[in-house]
């Protein structure tokens, strides 16, 4: 009988729970160079995740591979993947967030955690859930506190501080 009451207690907690995927999910980078008129901007469609929740609370994750990046230059590619991010060692990023409530067309400040190259922190940003279900977030990160060196390459230095958008449908 205990066994029966748990096992309906389970069920009912988890009635109205919903497991959303994101598909289409793109992810997109921009860093100004120093100079300050140079800016550096990088893409990837390889982006995949799900949210798991109820009544607009969601927890979450997203994972990106990071070879997939492309900033339009094979030779800054390549020093971005291989130099810099260590894709053969850090091979993906990770964004993970527990709690965020989220509403339709209602813009609202989420608190994640960012694992890049090996280190874990805390980020910060906005999203926003269209009539469609495109999900849209952005968020800045500083490359040092994920051990990134800065890139610098013929006289041009990237900015310590990038811009993050994450957007894809979610279903």
């Amino acid at each position: 009988m205990k066994k029966i009451y748990i096992v309906t207690l389970f069920l009912i907690t988890n009635a109205h729970a919903a497991t959303l995927t994101l598909s289409q999910g793109k992810v997109e980078f921009k860093a100004k160079g120093k100079p300050a008129l140079i800016s550096i901007d990088g893409r990837s469609t390889l982006l995949s995740g799900t949210l798991k929740g109820e009544k607009n609370q969601f927890d979450g994750e997203f994972d990106l591979e990071l070879a997939s990046l492309d900033t339009g230059i094979e030779l800054r590619d390549d020093h971005l993947k291989n130099k810099y991010l260590e894709v053969e060692k850090f091979p993906k990023a990770k964004l993970t967030f527990q709690n965020i409530k989220i509403e339709k067309n209602n813009e609202v400040n989420f608190k994640a955690k960012l694992t890049l190259h090996g280190h874990e922190k805390d980020v910060s940003g906005t999203a926003l859930l269209n009539d469609e279900n495109m999900l849209n977030a952005d968020f800045k990160i500083n490359l040092a506190d994920f051990g990134i060196e800065i890139p610098s390459f013929q006289g041009i230095t990237v900015a310590k501080e990038v811009r993050i958008m994450v957007q894809g449908t979610v279903k």
